[in-house]
């Protein structure tokens, strides 16, 4: 019997022939993965969103910051922007009362300004130096007010937080050191929300996110932090049998002035942007800690002070301890709600002589309109 050589090819040809179906299947997965990402990014951007999750996180493991860092975002969605940020450590968290400057500048200079305050407890200038020009980049003020004092400057000052906090993804790729988390954090707001809840299911988040959720209401829309503590022993001596005493004496007893912290400050200073450095007040017995005590910190002040005015930019020197009420104290180096007014004020009227004399115009007249 004869084999048809035609019946035989057309039996090869349709054995041999495998349809791959993969190839379309996973384009249209990644057309449908990249619509449900995109939902998902402008559901995350919309205010009601904003009110069901109500802190951001940037993966630094940092509470405080994430919740300034959300508090800035809303004043700016809420103001139109914002044009002086305040930075800093605790000491400007809870010694700056933004509204009282916003006063005081107004009176003396008729423009109404948009502050906010951005410090945050561990973030001491070298930190601040690394975050600075995100922070410019993406909210645009005019003016950046930097507090600080002695103890920044020593290299021994907040070792485990640097340590932990530039070593981030955020950090490094804001820096230029790309990374796939740290691009996904900077550009989506769902992922910062993802961050927020990623370790839900753990005991630790339960704790953690518990002192968020009770911080976030005590802390005001433009970032003040009040400190209702009031110290009585802030003007005692500090003794070197007390083991609290007896590590600051350690840390401080042969002070100087860090190369890499006055590096970051001139980073801070070289940012692009107007600065002002502005020396954050404390109580005299601090220098008890410090080897040569009042000497050490007239060096600080030297250095600090030259640093700034050589760069073109603004210090401004602490006032008069006295002018603090006795009441007005949490520690030897923070004020509480009825310290903070004082500095404050007097904050707003050297900030306002600042702009007279430069001729600044930083924020729009509040005929204009703003706040």
């Amino acid at each position: 019997m004869k084999t048809n050589p035609t019946q035989t090819k057309t039996w090869k040809t349709e054995s041999l022939h495998i349809v791959f179906p993969f190839g379309g299947t996973l384009l249209r997965a990644l057309i449908a993965l990249g619509l449900i990402l995109f939902a998902l990014e402008g559901l995350a951007r919309i205010r009601v969103t904003g009110n069901l999750i109500p802190v951001e996180s940037l993966g630094l493991n940092h509470q405080h910051f994430d919740i300034k860092w959300t508090k800035l975002r809303q004043f700016v969605q809420e103001y139109g922007g914002v044009d002086v940020i305040i930075m800093g450590s605790s000491e400007v968290n809870v010694g700056i009362i933004p509204d009282e400057l916003v006063k005081a500048i107004y009176d003396h200079t008729g423009q109404s300004l948009r502050i906010f305050n951005l410090g945050t407890e561990g973030f001491a200038v070298n930190i601040n130096a690394l975050i600075i020009d995100s922070i410019i980049k993406k909210f645009h003020p005019k003016l950046i007010v930097i507090g600080t004092e002695i103890r920044e400057f020593s290299a021994r000052t907040g070792i485990e937080t640097t340590a932990n906090i530039s070593t981030r993804p955020w950090i490094r790729y804001i820096n230029g050191d790309f990374n796939l988390e740290g691009w996904f954090i900077e550009h989506s707001q769902a992922f910062r929300y993802f961050l927020t809840y990623r370790n839900w299911t753990t005991i630790e988040f339960i704790a953690q996110h518990g002192i968020t959720l009770r911080r976030l209401p005590n802390i005001w829309e433009n970032g003040y932090d009040p400190d209702i503590l009031i110290s009585y022993d802030y003007w005692e001596r500090p003794e070197p049998s007390n083991e609290d005493d007896r590590v600051k004496f350690e840390a401080y007893r042969d002070f100087e002035v860090d190369p890499q912290r006055l590096a970051a400050l001139n980073l801070i200073l070289m940012s692009g942007t107007q600065i002002v450095v502005v020396e954050m007040p404390v109580y005299p017995t601090l220098y008890d800690y410090f080897g040569n005590g009042y000497a050490d910190y007239e060096t600080y002040f030297s250095v600090v002070s030259e640093t700034t005015l050589s760069s073109g930019n603004f210090f401004i020197p602490s006032f008069p301890i006295e002018e603090i009420p006795t009441n007005g104290w949490s520690n030897r180096t923070h004020l509480n709600r009825f310290g903070a007014p004082v500095f404050s004020s007097y904050l707003g009227e050297q900030l306002a002589n600042i702009i007279i004399s430069e001729g600044l115009s930083i924020g729009p007249n509040i005929n204009e309109g703003t706040r």
